[in-house]
């Protein structure tokens, strides 16, 4: 969601801004040139629940599609239970970074995502509005995500492409 803030063109402008990796606050001051300011508010969107949704399509098949070795319901508390928890560790780092308090480190955030909580972070940045305009921290972000679509995708279409990677590798390691 968006608010619009209007200001007549030549209207001052002014806050104050946190600024990650430097020491100390930073004074943003401007005059107005556009008669209006946007700014978001935290909250899902119906977009982003959709794509939510569309990115659990192939680990969900993926999961119907394990053997009968892995109990559904174990692999669903787990996947519930890692979003759930880092939900609460971008909670508890966005309330840290409204304090100005010792953070999280990125490191550890993606970790979780890595482990299995990718779905939780993504609705954690979205209501939360937390690290979502940080590029490095969203390219690591979609490239475990991907990581994730492509392992499913490759899962359900019988390793074909990890073999031929590997068999790649194999006739490359040859030649040498």
């Amino acid at each position: 969601m968006q608010y619009l803030y209007f200001m007549q063109p030549g209207e001052e402008y002014s806050e104050r801004r946190w600024c990650p990796g430097w020491i100390g606050v930073l004074e943003v001051s401007s005059v107005a040139k556009e008669t209006y300011r946007t700014e978001r508010k935290a909250g899902m969107s119906p977009g982003a629940a959709v794509v939510l949704g569309a990115l659990l399509i192939l680990p969900i098949v993926g999961a119907l599609h394990l053997p009968g070795v892995i109990n559904l319901w174990y692999l669903l508390g787990y996947a519930v239970g890692i979003s759930g928890m880092t939900i609460l560790v971008y909670r508890h780092d966005k309330i840290r970074a409204q304090k100005e308090g010792w953070r999280t480190p990125e490191s550890t955030l993606h970790f979780l995502e890595l482990l299995g909580g990718w779905p939780g972070a993504f609705l954690a940045q979205r209501l939360f509005w937390h690290k979502i305009s940080k590029r490095s921290f969203q390219v690591e972000f979609w490239g475990i995500v991907v990581v994730y679509q492509a392992v499913c995708f490759d899962f359900l279409n019988g390793w074909h492409y990890s073999r031929a990677l590997v068999e790649a590798v194999r006739q490359g390691v040859k030649s040498w």
